[in-house]
């Protein structure tokens, strides 16, 4: 599972509770509160790496990335 800060570039990325937890600038509660959710819900846990492993599949598998640079260079 995936704790990112919400910060700009990071939240265009992941969605919070879909492909990522999501955790407030600075704010050390909430990654503690954050960590506790995830710890205390194995569904969710579970949805959370299965969408996360999904995205990275269809947008930054190596060879999505070798393919966008590749593009960007041709």
């Amino acid at each position: 599972t995936i704790i990112e800060s919400d910060v700009e570039g990071v939240n265009n990325m992941f969605d919070h509770r879909k492909t990522a937890l999501l955790v407030n600038e600075n704010d050390v509660e909430d990654l503690a509160d954050k960590i506790t959710d995830i710890i205390g819900n194995e569904s969710l846990k579970n949805e959370i790496a299965s969408n996360s492993y999904k995205l990275y599949l269809k947008e930054y598998s190596s060879e999505k990335m070798f393919n966008s640079y590749n593009q960007l260079v041709t």
